[in-house]
């Protein structure tokens, strides 16, 4: 999947009242504009909200390096200022367990907590949006129908790389 970013839909959000769909074309536009930056390679942490390490560490090879200016890595540092940028990847806790989603708030309180610690730190939730809590802190994009995988290169493309390239 590396440079060959597909066109999906995803939902990007400030705070619950605030919500834009972004689907940008031109993923080769950007990756020809990044290539050309010169500078070290920037690297992007995945903090895991009811993921299973194996399984995020299973995609990194698919997720777009931009020819080599991205790096990814499962962030086990809870400070991240050891990477550029933090990717929350938030799933949805049980509904069994109560009707308040426990990995939103740890996400949420994470990136609270991180403010100023970390340059960039963005909210990538899978499931049932409903169930996120009214106040979140920072910015929060939703997979909606998408696999998880497909929204993080989508996230990439719509929001990653445009902060790399200023």
């Amino acid at each position: 999947m590396r440079n060959n970013m597909t066109n999906t839909s995803l939902s990007l959000a400030h705070n619950p009242m605030q919500t834009r769909t972004a689907n940008i074309a031109g993923a080769r536009s950007l990756s020809a504009r990044i290539a050309t930056r010169t500078g070290p390679t920037s690297r992007i942490g995945l903090r895991l909200w009811g993921f299973v390490d194996t399984q995020v560490e299973s995609w990194l090879g698919d997720l777009p390096d931009l020819d080599g200016r991205l790096s990814w890595e499962v962030a086990r540092h809870h400070g991240g200022s050891d990477v550029d940028l933090i990717i929350h990847l938030v799933k949805s806790s049980s509904a069994v367990l109560s009707s308040f989603c426990w990995n939103c708030a740890g996400a949420s309180h994470a990136m609270r907590q991180s403010q100023g610690k970390c340059p960039v730190q963005i909210a990538l939730f899978t499931g049932d949006a409903s169930r996120l809590p009214a106040g979140r802190t920072g910015l929060w994009a939703f997979a909606g129908n998408c696999s998880t995988k497909a929204a993080l290169c989508e996230l990439t493309r719509t929001v990653v790389v445009p902060h790399l390239l200023r």
